[in-house]
């Protein structure tokens, strides 16, 4: 049962921030944001009493009074704004990777075009009407000839020294991280896209071969597959209507007569687009495997994880109880109707 002060802390306050998860920090520094001035006066009147926190409350205000730091906190927002329904989709376990990467390079394209004097005009209005609320006048650090520790670049205004040294710096590192996690076709695997009917007319000798080195070991027929393929492009010319996903297209071919095929996309559907699938393996684990449950056998810890991973799939318990009972390691015996 939930007690009146957490259901408090779920409705209002400023979450944590995690150093995994990149939603977290969206959610974090928007409520910042929210929450600006209400925390400035918390950290106030902590600091005006006498305790152990008081030191630590007047260094946190001194932060939050800082035009700096009002400044970095806006920009983080708004470019954070558009990553995070990328980051949402991201661990969704039904995405597959060439959504990812066509959804990560669309999102990377919108932020370049940011970085413009207009794209950073609304952030530095917003950082000065934060600031007022607490009394902040907007400033610039200190410029010297020769500075190692953060950017100098030379400007004639504050807002012109936050867009080049902040703003601009910060967008070109998110857009280079996101860029270089999704690079397109930098892996073999993705190269199976290219037997979606829709690419197919993109797939060339080269692609063809390489795709087919990474998938061999794993074909049914691999002597075949150059034929196979020839075969699958006169079947999807373009007067018929082509198909544009993985997953439309494994479910509308025959393994009969496109065996390889089949495989390559089956393989390519199960590849992980991250580690999230794993994470929530490995969850699922702590979860059974207790303190109490310690000595559990691998054989039924795997069992009872695949029960608990997939829990809504429907069981027939009477074909459950069947083969518990036809093990032959049961000391009760249970009887049941073998026609």
């Amino acid at each position: 049962m939930e007690t009146h002060s957490s259901v408090k802390r779920k409705t209002g306050g400023i979450p944590l921030m995690s150093d995994t998860r990149w939603g977290s920090r969206g959610k974090t520094v928007g409520a910042f944001l929210d929450h600006f001035k209400s925390a400035h006066s918390a950290l106030t009147d902590l600091e005006s009493r006498t305790s152990s926190n008081s030191n630590k409350a007047n260094n946190l205000r001194h932060s939050m009074e800082s035009f700096d730091t009002i400044v970095t906190a806006v920009t983080t927002n708004k470019i954070l704004g558009y990553i995070q329904p990328l980051t949402k989709e991201l661990q969704s376990p039904n995405i597959d990777l060439m959504t990812a990467y066509k959804e990560a390079r669309e999102v990377a394209q919108v932020i370049s075009t940011l970085r413009n004097e207009e794209g950073f005009c609304d952030i530095y209005a917003q950082s000065i009407e934060l600031a007022s609320t607490i009394d902040v006048v907007p400033s610039k650090k200190r410029v010297t000839n020769r500075q190692q520790n953060r950017a100098n670049t030379p400007s004639q205004s504050i807002e012109e020294h936050y867009r080049l040294n902040l703003f601009y710096p910060f967008i070109d590192h998110v857009t280079s991280q996101l860029n270089t996690r999704f690079v397109e076709n930098s892996e073999p695997a993705m190269l199976a896209t290219y037997l979606i009917p829709s690419a197919l007319s993109r797939l060339t000798k080269d692609k063809q071969e390489m795709m087919v080195s990474w998938y061999r070991e794993d074909l049914p027929q691999p002597d075949s597959i150059d034929q196979e393929i020839h075969r699958w492009k006169v079947k999807n010319q373009p007067p018929t209507l082509l198909v544009s996903t993985a997953k439309d297209t494994l479910n509308m071919i025959n393994d009969q007569y496109y065996p390889n095929i089949h495989c390559i996309l089956s393989i390519y559907l199960t590849l992980p687009v991250t580690t999230c699938s794993c994470e929530r393996s490995f969850s699922a684990l702590r979860r059974l495997k207790t303190w109490l449950r310690s000595s559990i056998g691998k054989d039924r810890l795997s069992g009872l994880a695949m029960m608990h991973v997939h829990r809504n799939r429907a069981l027939d318990p009477e074909k459950v109880l069947k083969r518990w009972d036809a093990s032959g390691h049961r000391r009760i015996v249970l009887a049941f109707d073998r026609k």
